[in-house]
Order: C-alpha cells, then structure tokens, then sequence
C-alpha cells in the first residue's frame, strides 16, 4: 500500500496494528528536495556544457542568425547533445515523484474540507480538483516539452511549452489562494512550516509573473523586428522563470515536516483474520 502519512513520522504509531511489516519508508522532505534537485542539476550540467563546447550551435536562433544574442535558450541547451540525455533522464527520475507530490498536496486541502464553512465548501471543493488536473497538465506538458524537442517538431514544442507555462502559472496561483483561503475561513492559524512555505510560493510566483511578462515582451521583439540580443534577454528570464518555478515546488519541504511515503502491507480486517485462523 502506498500511502502518504499526514499525522506521524513513527511508522507503527500509523498503523492500527503494530505488527503489519512496512518494506520501505521514504522521508518525504527529502523526497521533495531530490525531486526538486533533479531538473536544477540537468539545467545546470546542460547550460555549462552548451556554453563551454557548444556555443556557437546553441545560441544562434534559426529564424535571426545575422543578430547577436550570448545567452542560448533553455530548449537549445536541451536539445544538444549529450546535454540532451542528461535533461531527459532527470525529467524522467523525476516525473513520478512530482505526481506523488501532486497527490499529497490533493488530500491536504481535502483534509481541510471539514474546516471550511457550508456556503463555501462546494466551490472550495471544486477548486481543489481544478487544481489537482492543472498540476496533471503542468506535469504531462513538461514531459512532452521534454521528449518532443525544438528540433523534432518545432510547431508542437512551442505549444506543449506554451502548456506548460500556463498551466504552470495557473497553478501557482491556485495553490497560493488555497493555502491562504483554506486558513481564513476556516479562522485556523498557520504553523512556521506552512507560513514559511506560503511566502516562498508567493514570491516564486510574483517571480514567474514579472519574468513571464519580460520573456513574452523580449520574444515579441525578437520575432517581429530580430531585435539585437532580445533572444537572449527572452532566455534569461525563461531560467528565473524555471527556478522560481523549481523553488515553489521545493518549498513543499516545509509543508510536510514529519511525513513518510511508506510501502507496506494493508493492515487486515476482522474478516481477513478470520480466514486465516479458519484455513
């Protein structure tokens, strides 16, 4: 059974019997900070080696090559080779961990369902789902930004990356709200963690928000006039945009202090214990 545990970081104290074997336990901070840790590495490790060996091919734009630009686009130092093997094998270790963190954070606001007041529960309900599905998206696009490069399928890669961000920025700043509204009308106070983790994802977000109007502005310019170094301005805030982004996620370090993922056998009921004593 895999399970996120909300209330103990003990695992007997979490089962009702204190003899169902658990065969694996995993931290979940460090959980988080692995998973986070992942895409950082392969976006650092990419940049350098394009920088380095590779930067003439990754810093010229197929559509402007006469104009000067010094900084090469994330998709470029993605798609080159050997970077290109590195950044999708830590997408990949990480995909599956991002939808564990997905979950959780799904049956966290879920919990808080009792505390909100009636009038507001059936919309509070149906913003957490909304929420859950654009996390989905977010994660699914970002795979598909992944594995279908600028060089594959230029036409596809634009519009998966476009997912991408908007489903990335819609959910930002679904989570904020949840964080904050699931607090004030439920009139509960915040803990550290959670306080510390709720400032974080704002000011990742109000990042992601100020860096995704310069990058639309620098690409604008850079498509229509083949403005001098606007690729490069574009480039630089899709990074601040990937690391804001990278740090809102990891600030979940904070959020689940004491909790495990746990890999163990289904604690058996009274029926279960009775066949076995029968047979």
């Amino acid at each position: 059974m895999l399970k996120v545990d909300a209330n103990c970081a003990v695992v007997n104290k979490c089962h009702p019997e204190k003899n169902v074997p658990v065969v694996y336990t995993v931290d979940f901070r460090q959980l988080v900070l692995r998973t986070a840790s992942l895409p950082l590495f392969a976006m650092l490790f990419c940049f350098l080696w394009g920088v380095l060996f590779q930067f003439d091919s990754v810093v010229n734009v197929e559509s402007c090559r006469h104009v000067e630009n010094f900084i090469p686009s994330i998709s470029a130092i993605t798609s080159a080779k050997p970077g290109a093997y590195i950044w999708r094998i830590c997408i990949a270790l990480h995909s599956g961990p991002r939808l564990v963190i997905c979950a959780a954070y799904y049956h966290l606001f879920v919990k808080r369902t009792e505390n909100i007041p009636d009038e507001w529960k059936k919309f509070y309900k149906r913003a957490v789902k909304a929420t859950y599905w654009i996390n989905i998206i977010e994660n699914l696009s970002l795979a598909g930004v992944t594995y279908i490069s600028n060089l594959d399928n230029y036409e596809l890669h634009e519009k998966l990356f476009i997912t991408f961000m908007t489903s990335s920025v819609i959910y930002m700043l679904a989570t904020v709200c949840l964080l904050k509204y699931s607090h004030v009308l439920s009139h509960q106070y915040w803990t550290v963690g959670e306080l510390r983790s709720y400032r974080i994802k704002l000011l990742c977000l109000l990042a992601v928000l100020v860096f995704t109007a310069g990058m639309i502005y620098f690409f604008y310019i850079h498509k229509i006039y083949c403005t001098p170094r606007a690729f490069s301005y574009f480039s630089f805030c899709e990074y601040w945009i990937c690391i804001s982004n990278m740090g809102f996620h990891a600030s979940s370090f904070y959020e689940f202090p004491d909790h495990q993922l746990m890999l163990g056998r289904k604690p058996s009921s009274e029926q279960d214990v009775v066949a076995r004593k029968e047979s």
